[in-house]
């Protein structure tokens, strides 16, 4: 077990200047995806990503989707060649589901009726299952235009490399149902309007979609697993650890960029709710990324020896591994978090 030191800097014009300091634990995968260059990997990407939006108006946003995407598919897939349709794909989806994210985001700041949002992610999630004729599917021209296209693009490639059934489709599907309904949910319900921490970490955590991310990995490296196994309580329970890890690191280390943009995050909600310093929310959030490494690590042990032997869960289990630490290595590496936040993280074997 390593850790992640972090020192990160924020000035803001009413709140001034803060600091955020601390570390919290990570996991190192007994083999970890190497540092490779990725300019390449980028290009591609990139012209991609022009093909289906405007990227005109935004050319740094979309610059640090692409690296990050690429970083973070790169950290977190342990099997794919650089040059193969899975990391094409891989890089891909991971884009896309930022994107779409900070559609969604954007969506709700720009107050489109919930009605509106509502009909385009029905529309998206039917896309999204990939099955015969999502390329019907059209959108109304709306706030969401820009995914249907890169998003049946996506389910092309989907089709080359998976042309059979596999368990985890069915549980994509249900983690990308579970996923709209709870950005629906944040559209009528801000996270400033939530009544609780527990409230709001419950709806935050399936917004951050690792589940589904992880399930997609299986998915493309045709890992198959029994459905029975992917819905049993202690993988229920993993996946919702493996998403509340990430959210928790995100609010911790993405804090400089949340308060810029003036995004509720874990801790400046629990600033508002509380009356609490920076400081004081700052180790409670790490506390309870220390919490939930350590249940991780439990879930784990129980998962290793009631399947000993199993060569699919021990792939499933080291893809759990590699994703869990692609997160710091991602914050670690690139700037979408605010500038110098990378420089300000150190990443302890």
């Amino acid at each position: 077990m390593g850790k992640v030191e972090l020192d990160i800097k924020i000035h803001h014009e009413k709140l001034g200047n803060m600091h955020v300091k601390g570390e919290y634990p990570r996991i190192i995968p007994r083999v970890a995806p190497q540092d490779v260059p990725i300019g390449i990997l980028e290009t591609n990407l990139m012209r991609w990503v022009e093909t289906h939006f405007e990227t005109a108006s935004k050319p740094k946003y979309y610059k640090d989707v692409v690296n990050a995407a690429v970083l973070l598919t790169v950290y977190m897939d342990p099997w794919a060649d650089l040059q193969s349709k899975t990391m094409d794909l891989g890089c891909k989806f991971v884009c896309w589901c930022w994107i779409s994210d900070d559609l969604l985001e954007e969506a709700v700041k720009h107050e489109i009726p919930y009605e509106e949002i509502q009909e385009e992610t029905g529309k998206l999630l039917q896309i999204m299952s990939f099955e015969p004729n999502f390329n019907l599917i059209s959108s109304t021209g709306g706030f969401f235009k820009e995914l249907y296209g890169s998003l049946k693009s996506l389910g092309k490639l989907f089709w080359e490399i998976i042309p059979d059934y596999n368990s985890a489709w069915h549980t994509l599907r249900e983690f990308t149902k579970k996923y709209y309904a709870a950005c629906n949910f944040f559209t009528i319900c801000p996270g400033d309007k939530m009544c609780s921490e527990e409230m709001f970490s419950y709806w935050k955590n399936i917004c951050f979609f690792c589940d589904g991310t992880v399930i997609f990995f299986l998915l493309i490296h045709r890992i198959t697993l029994p459905l029975d196994f992917l819905k049993s309580p202690v993988i229920t329970r993993m996946f919702d650890v493996l998403n509340s890890y990430g959210a928790l690191v995100n609010d911790v280390v993405g804090i400089k960029k949340d308060v810029e943009e003036g995004t509720v995050n874990l801790i400046l909600f629990q600033m508002s709710t509380k009356g609490i310093s920076l400081e004081t929310a700052v180790n409670e959030a790490l506390h309870k990324v220390e919490q939930t490494m350590r249940e991780y690590m439990v879930l784990r042990s129980v998962i290793s020896k009631t399947h000993p032997e199993n060569p699919s869960i021990d792939k499933f289990l080291h893809l759990l591994d590699c994703f869990m630490d692609a997160q710091n290595r991602l914050f670690a590496a690139c700037t979408r978090y605010g500038d110098g936040v990378d420089e300000g993280l150190k990443l302890i074997p």
